[in-house]
């Protein structure tokens, strides 16, 4: 199995607090879309977009992100459509904000997953609230398996037989690596989330199970706040 990475390099035009980095980046990609008509139609469509992405590194210890300054972040997908796009979309972009100066793509092969951790914080919703620290991992374990059984049927294009799935997890542990609840602000709200260690179990359901996560993201907002993204060892 393969995915796709764009490595790019980003200048702020001006300083931005980390506290809002990932809604000013989520802004770029956004407007970022409007550059070609596959990303245009992809934007408007309602459905999963299988694509998500990190915030800026190296991280600033002080909260501030420097204006002309040259940073770095990974949008990764299992779609090549959609890493072409972005890519020719991103070098013909800039706002108010930010502009991209190289986009680089990479073809990585999926290798045997043994645990999946989170980069950026991941969001849960539980009806019209958001799953918490010190509520029962049983809920999160459920919402990660309907998520990744709707990304699955959306990119193979082949329906999951849930009842033999949900016998058991594919997950041999997961755990929060966060010691309080993380407040993202979002448009006008707070959204609530957490980071999570994740032990992937050998079997082959699994491991697609751990693409998934790799190439599109943990759980919610992957592709509209940077939300879930995710390394493994």
């Amino acid at each position: 199995m393969f995915y796709y990475e764009l490595s790019n390099e980003i200048i702020p035009k001006v300083d931005i607090d980390a506290k809002v980095l990932h809604m000013k980046l989520s802004r770029y990609i956004n407007f970022s879309m409007n550059q070609t008509q596959f990303l245009r139609d992809l934007h408007n469509e309602q459905k999963i977009k299988l694509y998500c992405y990190d915030y800026l590194y190296p991280i600033e210890r002080d909260g501030v992100y420097k204006k002309n300054t040259v940073y770095k972040f990974r949008l990764r997908t299992p779609v090549l459509e959609i890493a072409n796009n972005f890519s020719k979309a991103f070098l013909m972009t800039q706002n108010d904000e930010f502009r991209i100066i190289t986009s680089n793509k990479r073809k990585m092969q999926f290798r045997f997953v043994k645990q999946i951790y989170t980069i950026t914080p991941a969001i849960c919703t539980l009806g019209d609230r958001y799953w918490k620290r010190g509520e029962r991992l049983s809920l999160i374990e459920e919402q990660i398996k309907s998520n990744l059984y709707s990304k699955y049927e959306e990119l193979f294009d082949e329906e999951i037989n849930k009842e033999i799935n949900n016998e058991e997890s594919f997950m041999s542990f997961i755990s929060i690596t966060n010691r309080k609840d993380i407040v993202m602000k979002f448009k006008q709200g707070n959204l609530i989330a957490n980071k999570f260690d994740i032990g992937i179990n050998e079997d082959e359901f699994a491991q697609k199970m751990a693409y998934l996560i790799v190439s599109t993201g943990l759980l919610e907002k992957n592709s509209s706040m940077g939300a879930g993204f995710c390394n493994y060892k």
